[in-house]
């Protein structure tokens, strides 16, 4: 018997974080004779692996494979993407584990994760998937055994092997985790601090990944297990990471900071473009303390998974604050002293407290002559209308 329409499109959403490109697909994909045949294909297919899934999945480290940065951000911006139904835990419960779930009470649980994503986690650590059979059924191709090495012209070293000036105190040595950078940038490393703030013993704190394309001067807290900060290639300046729980943040290439300060609390996402200049502005992702309502009782300001998301060549002027759930636009500028709340479209300007946008169709230069103003109009080309 085929599979449905509905299999289909819910494979592709919980194995490579997307939709079905076209009707065509759709229908090809609908000639396998079972679901099991059809989560074996997505999950041998060469998207799966460049994006990472398997990785993902099982929360592997990520070890190599060429363009990895690109990888990781692509990775990174689908994780939370797809928020939860109860159709999504249904389809998981037949996709990955072959049968319907028992009762609406798992279905509730399970949508409390908040995304797919964590949703397929939480059966993949199960122990009936593990007893079951269903990890060698399903993922044939072993994606992690193809990424043992660092990429080519990187290092990597474990975070206890770190030199001692990485380190802002002794217990953020004993803190497990990888560091990869470029291997011609070791010396590099002095730039790199690292803190532990978290509540418990930070032995059993696990899963810290550091992926960095280059080495700017990088202040880092760790609170707790599997935080993971990746920077891109060319990027400068002054950062400071202060990371709640199990969050991720992205900043890419050629982004530059004079005294960034982003704090990312559980289940956070932070991504940060190509290209930004920040000066010294103040990045919340998510609130680390509650406000409620004292009728019910119940937190107004807490999000499974919070994020902010600054598209390319975005400019934040000195004093600057993003709030979490803000979405700026490539392009646009925040100026002094403005705190954003939501969206900002692409190419605007931004002012005040609340900031609003008092302009559009403009964008800004490194140089204070607009000299590259003709390169930057052309990269931001079909952004704005």
């Amino acid at each position: 018997m085929a599979v449905s329409r509905d299999a289909v499109v819910w494979a592709y959403r919980i194995l490579l974080g997307r939709e079905p490109e076209s009707e065509g697909v759709l229908t090809d994909m609908m000639r396998f004779d079972d679901n099991l045949q059809l989560v074996q294909c997505i999950a041998g297919s060469v998207e799966f692996a460049r994006k990472f899934r398997y990785q993902a999945f099982f929360a592997q480290e990520i070890k190599s494979r060429s363009r990895w940065l690109d990888a990781l951000r692509s990775s990174t911006a689908i994780a939370h993407r797809t928020e939860t139904s109860d159709d999504a835990e249904v389809w998981a419960y037949r996709l990955l584990l072959g049968r319907e779930p028992d009762s609406a009470h798992l279905i509730k649980r399970l949508k409390h994760s908040g995304d797919v994503l964590e949703a397929a986690r939480s059966i993949v650590a199960s122990r009936e998937f593990t007893a079951s059979g269903r990890h060698e059924l399903l993922f044939p191709r072993k994606a992690g055994e193809e990424n043992d090495a660092s990429p080519s012209g990187f290092s990597a070293i474990r975070i206890a092997d770190l030199p001692r000036y990485c380190f802002a105190d002794a217990r953020a040595t004993k803190i497990n985790g990888i560091v990869r950078f470029p291997s011609d940038q070791k010396a590099l490393l002095s730039r790199l601090r690292l803190h532990y703030f978290g509540a418990g013993q930070p032995e059993s704190v696990s899963g810290i990944e550091l992926n960095l394309g280059s080495i700017p001067h990088l202040q880092v807290h760790v609170a707790d297990s599997h935080e993971r900060i990746t920077v891109g290639n060319d990027c400068q300046g002054l950062w400071f990471f202060r990371m709640w729980g199990i969050c991720s943040a992205y900043v890419g290439r050629r982004t530059t900071a004079n005294g960034a300060d982003c704090y990312i609390n559980p289940g956070g996402q932070l991504l940060i473009g190509e290209d930004c200049m920040f000066a010294d502005p103040t990045i919340h992702v998510g609130d680390n303390h509650a406000i409620f309502d004292l009728e019910t009782l119940a937190a107004t300001n807490f999000r499974t998974h919070p994020s902010v998301v600054i598209e390319d060549h975005v400019w934040l002027a000195t004093r600057t604050t993003v709030l979490t759930e803000s979405h700026i636009g490539a392009g646009s500028i925040v100026g002094a002293g403005s705190t954003v709340k939501g969206d900002v479209p692409a190419c605007a300007l931004v002012a005040g407290n609340p900031g609003t946008v008092v302009r559009t169709g403009v964008s800004w230069t490194r140089s204070h002559d607009a000299g590259d103003a003709q390169a930057v109009a052309a990269m931001l080309k079909g952004t704005h209308i």
